[in-house]
């Protein structure tokens, strides 16, 4: 069985100053840094800042013959 990707996914960035950004972004670092966090993206579905990003993500994480089947799996068959 693969992996499942995790990306958290941060919104509401349009109502956010970038001085709160940056601090955000500060406290990221250090969740990477011990490994509490992988990946992340920042987007705002009222400007569409980081949508395109998102949808890269969603597709790139798209493996074909993965995630076909209906969850949750039957332990018996697998």
């Amino acid at each position: 069985m693969l992996e499942p990707f995790i990306c958290h996914v941060f919104t509401k960035q349009d109502r956010m100053n970038t001085e709160v950004r940056k601090k955000n972004e500060r406290y990221l670092k250090r969740l990477i840094k011990t490994g509490s966090i992988g990946n992340y993206l920042f987007v705002s579905a009222k400007t569409g800042e980081g949508i395109d990003f998102l949808k890269q993500a969603i597709f790139d994480a798209d493996i074909k013959g993965h995630g076909d089947r209906i969850r949750p799996y039957d332990l018996k068959t697998e």
